[in-house]
């Protein structure tokens, strides 16, 4: 019985080691787990002239605080196949309850985040592409919305997928006057379902052994109860 107790508690702790909260709020401010960059090319050119803009959306926070949106595409890039679907550049505008008119225009914090591998329009590619069944979705939303708190939203972006490895996975926070990075990996999406306090997104994605023989691994994302958590 002694044994048997340890290896359960053995086995609960495994599992509690291997999930981690996205980020954490210390003294007001949001601090994410792990520090992550998107890709920028040397020899792209980011001034504001070479973008075009493709969407504009407004998020509000339970909180008061309201977030324009609006996605770029360079103007440097051919992607006729893809139309206004591909995108690298956002500037996300953080507007308080309090703001008011300031030389005709609202006060706002800015922020831009540009990423040189693309994403896409949410639903572009297809779900659960290793899978017996992949499917696609319809609806033209640039990114999902996830409500974690009255003062916290996780907005959610897919990448482009190339031969090799699968889209990015590029999350952002919404906190108050703030708009931060806080996860971008490689993964796909195979499902996202919602109950009434979360949002569940079963992942996976390929790695390979030495002898090139593929390896699923799969994890899950658990968007609610104020914050992200990566089982």
């Amino acid at each position: 019985m002694r044994h048997l107790l340890l290896l359960t508690f053995g086995f609960f702790i495994s599992i509690n080691l291997s999930a981690v909260n996205l980020f954490s709020i210390q003294n007001n401010k949001l601090v994410p787990t792990q520090t992550y960059k998107l890709w920028e090319g040397g020899d792209k050119n980011h001034f504001a002239k070479n973008y075009k803009l493709i969407d504009i959306k407004t998020v509000k926070a339970g909180n008061g605080y309201t977030y324009n949106i609006k996605s770029y595409q360079n103007k440097e890039d051919s992607w006729d196949l893809f139309g206004d679907s591909i995108f690298s550049k956002i500037e996300i505008a953080c507007h308080t309850p309090k703001d008011t008119a300031f030389n005709g225009a609202k006060r706002a914090t800015n922020f831009v985040f540009f990423n040189d591998n693309e994403w896409l329009r949410f639903n572009y590619w297809s779900f659960a592409p290793y899978s017996d069944n992949p499917r696609f979705e319809s609806g033209r939303e640039v990114f999902k919305v996830y409500n974690l708190s009255s003062d916290c939203v996780a907005i959610v972006f897919r990448g482009f997928r190339d031969s090799v490895s699968p889209p990015e996975l590029t999350i952002f926070i919404l906190y108050k006057d703030s708009a931060v990075l806080v996860y971008n990996g490689d993964h796909e999406i195979n499902s996202i379902s919602t109950g009434e306090v979360s949002t569940t997104m079963n992942l996976e994605k390929l790695t390979f052994d030495d002898e090139n023989k593929a390896i699923s691994v799969k994890s899950t994302m658990i968007f609610g109860s104020g914050n992200i958590t990566l089982k």
